[in-house]
Order: C-alpha cells, then structure tokens, then sequence
C-alpha cells in the first residue's frame, strides 16, 4: 500500500461515513426530547378522530385528549392558556387558517398542552403541542404570537382543568351538577361529533 493509501485509510477511521453520535445527555424523568416531542405532535396530528379541521372550537377538547394521552405514559403535561384582553370585536384572538370560509378564526381564548423538553444541552424548555395552529413544538411565546393578539395573557397551568375562565375560575369537566368529573370518553367523543358537524354547517355551499 502506498503511502498515500495509507494516508486515505488513516483519514477513513479518523472521520467514518456514519453520521456522528449525539452527545449522551439525561432526559429527566417526565420530559421529552425534542424528536419524542416531534413524533407525539405528528402522532396527534394525524389522527382522524380529533377534528384538526375545525379550528373554530374545540381546543380545550382537543388538549384535554392530548394532555390525558401525555399523562399515561409519564410525561409532566402541563397546559397553556391565552387570553384576549377583552370581549370587544378587534381585540379577540386571531389565527389564518385555510380550515374556514373566512380565511381566519377568532377566539376569546385558547388552550393547549405544554411539554417539558430536553434540548441537545441539557436545558429544559416548555414547549406547546398544537397541531391546529402550528406545525411543529413551539414555545409559549412563540405559540401567542401566532394568535395575533399582543395584549393577551397567558397562563400556564398544571393539566387538570378542562375548562378555565378568564378570571382562574376551572373545571375538570362537562358536568354541571359536578364541574370536578373529568369528562367520559363518551362525552370527548359526543363534543368532537358536534363539532364535525358544526364545521360541515359553516362549509355549506362554500366548498
């Protein structure tokens, strides 16, 4: 072997065709990496039986699913939510979404599960699980500023509440005669149907 192969062969051990190994670093238990918090999101996103479609409503129903989901397999899920400064007309929440008539959404606010994830650091960071408004994990903050809204607020809470007003009165569920219940998989399942149903009534003769 010549000592220019020789040289070519000490360069292919040096640096070998297989990608690099990432650094070795300790999720903490109860956090995510980023690509667990990547496939979770894209698992979410594609299932059929959570209305995507229909940005309109349904978002606490929507993170009730995916926070209990999270939950079941010891993630520390927690929930965000943001909050129009008010009930007057222009200072509600406001998303583009090809997924209505209009061409955007207005809400008085909004809710979505947040996920504790270990960057290639070591740092944790919070980040949102929001496949109706989003493409991938985003920060809290980068989540409120694609509600278009820079007086809103938001709160992070743990995710027990399925419902939360404004002024931190919450629910855990549907029932009124006993707003601690958490909702049935019936009762899930019963509100997604509806709103199926109210986003074909908002399409009709528009599609």
């Amino acid at each position: 072997m010549s000592s220019f192969d020789q040289q070519q062969e000490a360069i292919k051990r040096q640096f070998s065709s297989a990608p690099p190994a990432s650094p070795v670093v300790s999720c903490p238990k109860g956090a995510l990496t980023e690509q667990e918090a990547k496939q979770w999101f894209d698992d979410f996103k594609h299932r059929e039986e959570i209305p995507w479609n229909y940005p309109n409503d349904c978002c606490y129903n929507r993170a009730h699913v995916m926070a209990r989901e999270l939950h079941a397999v010891g993630v520390d899920v927690g929930k965000v939510w943001n909050y129009a400064p008010s009930p007057n007309i222009g200072d509600f929440l406001r998303v583009a979404t090809p997924n209505d008539p209009k061409g955007y959404v207005e809400w008085g606010y909004h809710v979505a599960p947040t996920v504790p994830v270990t960057d290639p650091r070591g740092q944790i960071h919070r980040m949102v699980i929001d496949p109706s408004i989003a493409n991938t994990p985003i920060t809290p903050d980068q989540w409120k500023a694609l509600q278009g809204q820079p007086l809103s607020k938001l709160v992070a809470t743990n995710a027990s509440p399925y419902y939360r007003d404004q002024n931190g009165r919450a629910y855990a569920g549907v029932d009124p005669t006993n707003r601690q219940r958490p909702p049935t998989h019936e009762e899930v399942q019963a509100i997604f149907d509806r709103h199926r149903r109210a986003r074909a009534l908002n399409w009709i003769g528009k599609e």
